[in-house]
């Protein structure tokens, strides 16, 4: 399982090929990932370039709530010289590479629109989880005494409590700095089972609950509440 949470992408470095006035490229950024990013009307293709002031490490490639069916990120050294191309085709890429320059040409089939887009290092943790996360619905149901339904409704999302176990020391104290960093209201993105991707998507989302630990012979277990965020 992975989790990341500090983005190289700033609004400094990045740029685009195609922007809608009313829906910037910044938005990728933004914690609310249907506050979207749109190319002008009619353009279903975009080129979003990063340029880090130095050489950094990726290890992670992550875009959620998108349109897009083809996703292609390209890497460059300081010399502009092509070093990597990954090819993704789900919310998420992960290897290993220092770069300088990133492109991230997205194509899809009408007006393309993006969420969130994640580049930068990740935690990683050599455990398959043997737990989902939980769908919940916001709706608010009114049922008559026949059983009639009506009501207001919500947003479907994922949220549960995550159990990580056997955790060493060193990477109990990843989780906690995570935990300092975001709080329980900046979103980081979760890939609880990156090993296997037709099981289960990247989810973006925050902390709902305390950092729960238990010190065991084996390691370290490590808990939280997770929820789902628009």
């Amino acid at each position: 399982m992975r989790i990341a949470y500090r983005n190289l992408l700033e609004t400094a470095n990045l740029s685009t090929t195609s922007e809608h006035t009313s829906y910037p490229l910044t938005n990728i950024l933004h914690r609310w990932k249907r506050r979207v990013y749109r190319t002008q009307q009619g353009v279903s293709t975009a080129i979003i370039t990063a340029i880090f002031d130095e050489v950094s490490l990726v290890r992670s490639f992550f875009i959620v709530y998108h349109n897009c069916n083809d996703i292609q990120v390209r890497f460059y050294d300081d010399n502009d010289d092509l070093l990597d191309t990954w090819n993704v085709d789900r919310g998420s890429y992960h290897d290993e590479i220092e770069v300088k320059k990133v492109e991230i040409e997205l194509t899809s089939p009408t007006d393309l629109y993006v969420g969130n887009i994640f580049i930068g290092s990740s935690l990683f943790f050599n455990k398959e989880s043997d737990q989902d996360i939980p769908l919940t619905s916001s709706d608010v149901a009114t049922f008559s005494s026949d059983f009639q339904v009506s009501g207001r409704e919500g947003s479907i999302i994922r949220e549960g409590t995550i159990v990580i176990p056997a955790l060493s020391i060193k990477e109990r104290k990843q989780i906690e700095e995570v935990f300092y960093s975001c709080g329980l209201i900046k979103p980081f993105y979760l890939d609880l089972w990156d090993k296997s991707p037709e099981a289960f998507d990247v989810v973006f989302g925050v902390f709902t609950t305390e950092l729960g630990v238990r010190h065991l012979e084996e390691g370290d277990t490590v808990s939280f509440g997770f929820r789902e965020v628009n």
